[in-house]
């Protein structure tokens, strides 16, 4: 995974130049909000006018302490956890031959929904399950059904078999080339289309003749073209990245594209991720939703942690400086 860079802007507050930050998550928004919110206030409440100026000192302290260790957290991006997938469990529900343009040449691949095996043994096993990770095997333990369903997201080989990789879960937001606007359109697509891959068949959709592995490749199509595109461009399957040839998935999918659905729910998506653990060898990565997850992460984030350690030993400090006056 590259390291993501987040963007970093400076602005005057209370005639002291402090650093202001792309927050990543709501509980670091709601942090930030209630050490401005109550240094603010204690601001206006001072009379005199040096009181007011220690005031907003201590904001830009406390301020800049929170900014520093957010940016100091951020060069890279952050899992929610990981799993291991098993490689004699990969089942390719449905799919039908298109063509993509990987940048240099034209091929033929099948693209759909897969089955994914994840490894059991890391309810138990720390080692095999982590953060999200051990999260979701508990929620697969209810039905004792440890295959959750994907979509690819880029042409790398499947697991072999009978080998386990350790895959890493991401948030979109954390995704390389996954803009915010572009982790909505991801999951408008998911809430407007994906009832549809379940479809057994032939149907009808917009006008358009298909079956059920013609729904699942052209919903394939469009999670790829969303994910691969780059993010000044518009979605076109004709150019780009992705080029898809047969003209029945290139009609369902552009119908989609032009028209995703709607942003509610916020449904859970998740990318998993192959941590091939420095070898060569890549397998293919797949994004899915987790069933009682949001958007924001299920379990703290080592930014959260950190943000939250350093603003309450900043608040102490404060306290300390104001007991001493």
């Amino acid at each position: 995974m590259k390291a993501i860079k987040r963007p970093i802007t400076s602005n005057n507050l209370g005639g002291q130049r402090v650093t202001s930050i792309k927050l990543k998550n709501n509980l670091d928004k709601e942090l930030l909000a209630l050490t401005i919110a109550v240094n603010i206030d204690q601001a206006q409440s001072y009379g005199a006018e040096r009181q007011k100026e220690n005031a907003m000192r201590n904001l830009g302290y406390l301020v800049g302490v929170l900014a520093a260790a957010i940016v100091a957290s951020s060069a890279g991006a952050i899992s929610t956890g990981f799993v291991y997938a098993e490689g004699d469990g990969w089942n390719h529900k449905a799919g039908s031959m298109i063509s993509f343009d990987g940048g240099a040449h034209l091929e033929d691949r099948t693209l759909g929904s897969y089955n994914i095996l994840l490894d059991s043994t890391g309810l138990t096993d720390t080692t095999k399950a982590g953060g999200e990770g051990t999260l979701l095997l508990q929620q697969l333990a209810k039905s004792q059904n440890y295959e959750v369903s994907g979509f690819a997201v880029n042409y790398e080989p499947i697991i072999p078999s009978s080998k386990s990789v350790k895959y890493e879960l991401f948030t979109p937001q954390e995704m390389p080339n996954m803009t915010e606007p572009k982790a909505l359109d991801l999951r408008r697509l998911w809430n407007g289309y994906h009832g549809l891959t379940a479809l057994e068949g032939k149907q009808t959709i917009g006008g358009v003749k298909c079956d059920a592995e013609d729904i699942n490749a052209a919903f394939a199509a469009c999670v790829i073209e969303i994910v691969t595109e780059d993010p000044s461009n518009k979605y076109d399957l004709t150019d780009g990245q992705l080029r898809v040839q047969n003209s029945t998935i290139r009609g369902l999918a552009s119908q989609w594209l032009t028209n995703l659905g709607s942003d509610q729910p916020d449904i859970g998506l998740r990318f998993l991720v192959d941590d091939n653990n420095g070898s060569n060898k890549d397998f293919r990565d797949f994004v899915l939703v987790v069933d009682g997850f949001g958007a924001a992460p299920m379990v703290p984030e080592p930014l959260t942690m950190t943000g939250l350690s350093m603003a309450l030993f900043a608040g102490a400090a404060y306290i300390r400086r104001r007991r001493a006056a």
